[in-house]
């Protein structure tokens, strides 16, 4: 070991950081949060759109709203939601719920300034933005930042030390009483 001490300390000395990219920038690509209605494309979204046309063409046909239901699979109070609305847009308005303003909004600023800075320690995040008033959790936290770790600079891990030639007395077989001398079978 006292031979490679110096190869040690040059594996763990950190190399020098790379540019990394600025969050900021990063986290505006990253679109989370509400979506205008007639911007959304995701699976409710081009149901919703289909249902709507198929409930108007019926309409325009002249079929009730109980007959709509019945053919189209829908409960009544559904067939006259769609009936009643003038697009697929407006069906689309309120439908995402759970879709509020974190709480963590006004503090994201913070975060990536942190973050920029070269604090990766979340934990240590999460107690300055409580600190000016952040009510929300800490799980809120970690999981804005998860994206962002994958940015940061990773130090390679220090290669491994050269091993050193096993010692052959492992490997001899050891000689008990009901072995022979040899090494071989026990003879009767």
């Amino acid at each position: 070991m006292a031979r490679h001490r110096a190869d040690l300390a040059a594996a763990t000395a950190d190399p020098e950081p790379q540019n990394r990219p600025d969050i900021t920038e990063i986290a505006a690509e990253i679109h989370c949060g509400p979506v205008a209605p007639d911007q959304r494309q995701d699976r409710t979204a081009v149901r919703t759109r289909q249902r709507w046309a198929q409930v108007h063409a019926l309409l325009a046909e002249g079929t009730t709203i109980r007959a709509i239901s019945r053919e189209l699979g829908l409960a009544r109070g559904t067939a006259r939601r769609f009936a009643r609305a003038e697009s697929a847009d407006e069906l689309l308005v309120h439908n995402r719920t759970g879709y509020r303003i974190s709480p963590l909004e006004a503090y994201k600023p913070d975060l990536h300034r942190r973050r920029n800075e070269g604090c990766t320690n979340t934990t240590q995040q999460f107690e300055e933005i409580r600190a000016h008033g952040y009510r929300g959790s800490e799980k809120m936290v970690r999981n804005y930042l998860q994206p962002f770790r994958a940015l940061a600079h990773i130090p390679a891990p220090p290669p491994k030390p050269p091993s050193r030639p096993m010692s052959l007395r492992f490997w001899k077989p050891r000689m008990s009483a009901t072995y022979g001398s040899t090494g071989g079978s026990a003879s009767k």
